[in-house]
């Protein structure tokens, strides 16, 4: 029964392992295509990283560009609470503005 346990685990950590070395393997065309589809900004990252190359022929890891594109999405969100805060003072103050005007 215990023999059967410590193969189990041993399958589960061999393909955890296999998993996070794939993670380390040049991303495939496909890979690149997939997350800029899902999180646009990353393309101009990829391009970016890709041409930085010491000799011109950097190679983008998939977990370079899962981190690349996760790091383009979270600055893309924080701009449009940024612009919604922005937009909801901007009404608070014509509020303000419209109150007071209508002491005098």
């Amino acid at each position: 029964m215990s023999l059967v346990i410590i193969i189990t685990l041993g399958m589960f950590a061999n393909n955890a392992l296999n998993e996070d070395q794939s993670e380390n393997l040049p991303a495939t065309p496909e890979q690149l295509k997939e997350i800029a589809r899902e999180t646009p900004c990353a393309k101009k990252l990829f391009r970016e990283r890709l041409s930085s190359g010491a000799n011109g022929y950097g190679v983008l890891s998939l977990r370079v560009a899962k981190s690349l594109a996760l790091h383009c999405a979270k600055s893309e969100r924080q701009v449009a609470i940024k612009k919604e805060k922005e937009e909801e003072n901007k009404k608070a103050h014509e509020m303000q503005m419209d109150a007071l005007s209508e002491i005098d």
